[in-house]
């Protein structure tokens, strides 16, 4: 089995359909928050916000946009982390799925410090986005590697951080995942898409080549638990 990770899958996952709403898109956005709950992403996000304060020069409020945001859960547990830190966070949710939009709004609703935009990557409007961290958030395996480096071309530009929490191509990965998904009872589409994401991401050597071909030279890549990556790229 391990030949068909050698290079990274070209296949659409269901959730890449901007369209999907219902149960099917609520059903995955709250198996997602489970995931990344389990599994370190909260963790792996506020670690490398706390790193990138501490090498930065950036002035409270740190002004951090999640694209690909989904339900917003990441950003809801960044407010409610940051509380008691000695920086504030403003905080805001892109996502091109307005139905995902609607529901991270819904859920957001104590939370004053986090606003949301239906926003497409590749529009204009992403192009002059004020942000000081650009976060993707298990988003950027989603895309084909000319389509990644258009948009780390825009962070670069903007001399935005980019912070990545992405998942590395593997097959013991693949495999666990398999039955912790049958374990855990997730949903046809998580289950599809859960496999699909990993056969579509990255090794240590594909994020280089990315970063590099988005000019940037000043970047740290950190293996994390369960099968990540921490990216940081400063400049």
């Amino acid at each position: 089995m391990s030949f068909i990770f050698k290079n990274r899958s070209t296949e659409k996952e269901i959730l890449d359909d901007f369209e999907l709403q219902g149960n099917d898109l609520t059903q995955n956005l709250r198996e997602l928050q489970l995931v990344n709950s389990n599994l370190g992403g909260y963790s792996l996000v506020k670690e490398g916000i706390e790193l990138i304060v501490d090498k930065g020069n950036l002035q409270s409020p740190i002004k951090v946009a999640d694209v690909g945001c989904g339900g917003g859960d990441t950003l809801r547990e960044l407010a409610k982390w940051s509380v008691n830190k000695p920086f504030s966070l403003e905080l805001t949710g892109i996502d091109a799925n307005t139905n995902a939009i609607a529901f991270a709004e819904s859920r957001s609703k104590n939370y004053p410090e986090i606003k949301y935009r239906q926003l497409n990557i590749f529009s204009d409007e992403f192009k002059v986005l004020d942000a000081d961290v650009v976060l993707f958030n298990l988003f950027v395996h989603h895309f084909e590697e000319e389509q990644i480096i258009d948009f780390l071309k825009v962070c670069r530009t903007k001399n935005a951080v980019v912070l990545i929490n992405d998942l590395q191509r593997s097959a013991l990965a693949y495999s666990l995942f398999k039955i912790g998904s049958r374990l855990f009872r997730f949903s046809r589409i998580s289950r599809h898409d859960g496999l699909l994401s990993i056969r579509k991401a990255f090794t240590r050597k594909d994020l280089r080549e990315l970063l590099t071909a988005s000019d940037f030279t000043d970047y740290s890549i950190k293996w994390k638990w369960a099968f990540r990556y921490q990216v940081i790229a400063w400049e």
